[in-house]
């Protein structure tokens, strides 16, 4: 969108209550933008560690945490990537679900944005931890390229300031907020090898087609049978 945000109108964090989610959230508020703190669970127990970080961004910034958002993801994440997880592997070489579960995360933001009014969405990649596949500069482009095809703009504002995990901590500490990383522990983290920029791009655009059917059936509109494959 060609157009700057209303510096009044609240904004949504994909927040997962790490570091760089709750740096993105605290620069936001810092310019007294409110936000809706846009959290997921695949269906895995969840943890108390996450609505402790939610009271203490509150406790910081108050009413400029406008509303927190937990959606269960676990359906979408099946049919993107867990329903064809064999074929996957064996075309893309790689363990892809995290890009997969990232993908969900999109998807039921961008319904939630429609349902809300929100016109901006912003995302806690960093350039630090770009050997994982979802906070890959390629994977950031297209995120933000779908983002923009349902008329919001994405951001990743912290993508290139956050160099370093080293620096974020110190952000952190200057808010007066806990450095710990409060959130869930990924249930494939850790647990596979890095994958290519062309395998990244490759596997997003060969899901796109599903994930843009799924943001219409939770839109309320007809599909035919074939898209809820793997469902």
């Amino acid at each position: 969108m060609s157009t700057s945000p209303d510096p009044h109108a609240a904004q949504l964090v994909l927040f997962s209550g790490g570091r760089d989610s709750t740096l993105v959230a605290a620069s936001l508020m810092l310019q007294g933008i409110p936000v809706h703190l846009f959290n997921v669970t695949s269906g895995h127990p969840g943890t108390a560690l996450f609505q402790l970080r939610v009271d203490e961004l509150r406790g910081r910034f108050g009413d400029l945490v406008r509303e927190v958002a937990v959606e269960d993801i676990s359906g979408s994440l099946r049919s993107i990537a867990l329903a064809n997880l064999e074929d996957d592997i064996l075309t893309h070489r790689k363990n892809l679900i995290l890009l997969g579960d990232k993908l969900a995360m999109y998807v039921h933001a961008v319904d939630y944005c429609r349902r809300n009014d929100i016109t901006v969405m912003n995302d806690g990649i960093a350039r630090y931890q770009q050997d994982l596949a979802e906070q890959r500069d390629v994977a950031r482009v297209f995120f933000e390229n779908f983002t923009a095809s349902y008329g919001m703009t994405g951001y990743s504002p912290i993508y290139e300031y956050a160099s370093s995990e080293d620096l974020v901590k110190y952000r952190l500490m200057q808010l007066g907020l806990t450095t710990k990383s409060l959130e869930e522990n990924a249930m494939f983290g850790d647990s596979f090898s890095s994958p290519s920029d062309d395998v990244v791009l490759a596997y997003l655009k060969e899901k796109e087609p599903l994930a843009r059917e799924i943001v219409e059936f939770l839109a309320g509109r007809h599909l035919p049978a074939a898209a809820l494959h793997g469902c």
